[in-house]
């Protein structure tokens, strides 16, 4: 993430003037890690393109905003849930019944998304991921970004604007309630 970061601080300012190939460049630096997380919201591969491409035209359109170029990413997926939200309330939440696919899980990088996408535990596996679609928005939102997509708290804070203690509380009660569900649900 440094060597991305440091480069953020030219590609950006760069951007903010216009320069095609620095916005090219951000965009391919941070597109797998939005779409996964605009993927984890939507659980739909064409809902989660649509909201990258939305999150990206947006960002282009208030890059002067943007104070911390280190901070890019996560500015990014706060733009992006702030459009999943005023979709869920325009669509009156029919994305969040949508069905997430194990395979697409089973390509993220960390945490909680390697305990649900063993091949050895599909029982499990679907179990898991029923009880992730059971949480509120904001416990899947902090779950995808911490133990599926590996933020730090740091990010996870910007993303949702809150600090960072309260990150780490929320994480907790999130995962807390993940654990009642899920052991309640193998019994």
């Amino acid at each position: 993430m440094a060597n991305k970061s440091s480069s953020w601080d030219v590609l950006v300012p760069a951007a903010k003037k216009n320069d095609s190939a620095a916005i090219t460049e951000l965009i391919e630096q941070t597109q797998k890690s939005l779409f996964t997380f605009c993927f984890h919201l939507t659980h739909h591969r064409q809902a989660a393109e649509d909201l990258t491409h939305d999150t990206y035209l947006k960002a282009l359109r208030s890059l002067h905003q943007l104070e911390s170029p280190s901070a890019l990413l996560a500015w990014l997926k706060k733009i992006a849930r702030s459009l999943y939200l005023d979709l869920l309330r325009s669509s009156e939440g029919s994305l969040a019944s949508s069905v997430i696919s194990l395979e697409a899980l089973s390509h993220s990088e960390t945490g909680l998304a390697q305990e649900i996408c063993t091949e050895e535990n599909k029982e499990e596996n679907t179990a898991a991921l029923q009880v992730l679609k059971k949480l509120s928005e904001e416990d899947q939102v902090i779950l995808i970004l911490i133990d599926i997509q590996g933020c730090s708290y740091q990010e996870a804070s910007q993303v949702l604007e809150i600090p960072e203690g309260t990150v780490k509380s929320k994480l907790s009660r999130a995962r807390q309630k993940f654990s009642s569900i899920f052991n309640g649900t193998k019994s």
